[in-house]
């Protein structure tokens, strides 16, 4: 194998690494990121399930207050 060859095998290998590394790492990025998405929206959702239910329990009072007063 002369040289030429030789190194157009060297960066053949170099650059296959390289597209293996890529991949492995935009695949581990996107999955950390779906990971952290998911846990967001679990929190932000139950944030606003206790927001629901804080606003149902003042609207209840209120009603119960009004209905006592008209009576």
């Amino acid at each position: 194998m002369n040289l030429a060859a030789r190194k157009a095998a060297l960066i053949e290998l170099v650059e296959d690494y390289r597209d293996r590394e890529c991949r492995r790492i935009l695949e581990e990025a996107r999955a950390e990121a779906a990971a952290r998405l998911e846990r967001v929206y679990r929190k932000e959702r139950a944030h606003l399930h206790e927001r629901i239910v804080a606003e149902r329990s003042r609207a209840q009072t209120r009603l119960q207050a009004a209905r006592a007063e008209h009576a």
